[in-house]
């Protein structure tokens, strides 16, 4: 008998240690990168609702912030203005045009790419979605989300550590402007098929992991509506790892969706909004393991705090408990 148990016992423990649990680790737990680890940040919706503003060092005057971000492999942002400067006069709300100031200073942070799908991407025109990708290439930053030209990729593709990441990024819409004639390939939009078809082709490219940038949602609703739920289902069944969503500038929970890990909004980076939910976001981390049946897979993820002071378009981490109550109950852990 005491031999059996002790055979028991074995197997149990050969069993567990085969388990590959993502791990939802405390922010002061996060572990050191390694050869074998690929380290994502996401920052989430980047406005301005000052047109006259030409200022935005705020954004990483933080110096934990500019570390957290810097110390990443990739770092990723939301996009939620055309920045067509000098081009195109700045403007705000309800029709976003931003000085190419704000690229600056995101550069300056560490962001290394941008989603330039939602639903102000068309608020200049396809003129202003040009423009604005013209200045993210003149500063170096990668893209995904509109492009200028038909045959470019739907997708953009990371190679680290002998792996490859694939970016997409997919809007519900543009506020009812649409892409001129001849130009509707300019903005990835939410349609099932093209996802499909999108993602078979970045897998086809030699992807290991994918990440999916969502701007969907229903604004300053803190749960996820029917739609998003289904959608994030629909994109874990093809494969996608992560999901980054945003749109409705307040923060949504952070949760498994199969094997994937879903962040279904991370609320406001920056912008003019009123309200304390609207001020308030997260830096999401996540790390990625080589592995070597699934190729790469989440290790571990976290959080950490951050709002905007009261200048608005300054942002830095938050260490109050208040701030870190509120936004635990909103992201669920």
């Amino acid at each position: 008998m005491k031999k059996k148990l002790m055979s028991f016992l074995a197997i149990l423990i050969l069993m567990l240690s085969a388990c590959r649990e993502v791990r939802k680790s405390d922010y002061a737990a996060g572990p050191s990168l390694t050869s074998d680890t690929i380290r994502i940040a996401a920052i989430f919706d980047v406005m301005n609702h000052a047109p006259a503003r030409t200022d935005f060092s705020g954004i990483y005057s933080d110096p934990e912030l500019h570390r957290i971000i810097r110390q990443a492999d990739i770092a990723f942002a939301q996009l939620e203005t055309p920045v067509t400067n000098p081009e195109i006069a700045p403007s705000g709300y309800p029709a976003f045009n931003t000085h190419i100031n704000i690229l600056k200073a995101l550069k300056e942070l560490g962001v290394d790419i941008v989603s330039t799908a939602n639903n102000h991407t068309l608020d200049k025109g396809f003129e202003g979605l040009s423009q604005t990708i013209v200045n993210l290439d003149s500063l170096g930053f990668r893209h995904v989300g509109t492009k200028r030209l038909e045959n470019e990729k739907n997708y953009v593709i990371y190679s680290i550590h002998g792996k490859k990441l694939a970016f997409l990024a997919y809007t519900y819409g543009t506020n009812g402007l649409m892409p001129p004639a001849g130009k509707a390939y300019s903005v990835n939009y939410i349609n099932r098929e093209k996802i499909s078809a999108d993602i078979a082709d970045a897998k086809a490219d030699g992807a290991d992991f994918l990440i999916a940038s969502m701007h969907w949602g229903v604004e300053y609703e803190h749960q996820p509506n029917a739609t998003q739920e289904a959608l994030a289902k629909y994109l874990s069944d093809l494969g996608v790892g992560l999901i980054i969503g945003h749109h409705p500038h307040v923060i949504q929970p952070v949760k498994m969706i199969g094997n994937t890990l879903t962040a279904f909004s991370g609320g406001n980076f920056v912008s003019g909004q009123a309200g304390l939910d609207r001020k308030l976001s997260y830096v999401l981390e996540v790390d990625l393991k080589k592995d070597k049946d699934s190729g790469v897979r989440i290790a571990d993820y976290r959080y950490k705090p951050i709002g905007m002071r009261n200048d608005r378009y300054g942002v830095e981490i938050k260490t109050d408990a208040q701030t870190a109550s509120l936004i635990k109950g909103w992201i669920g852990f």
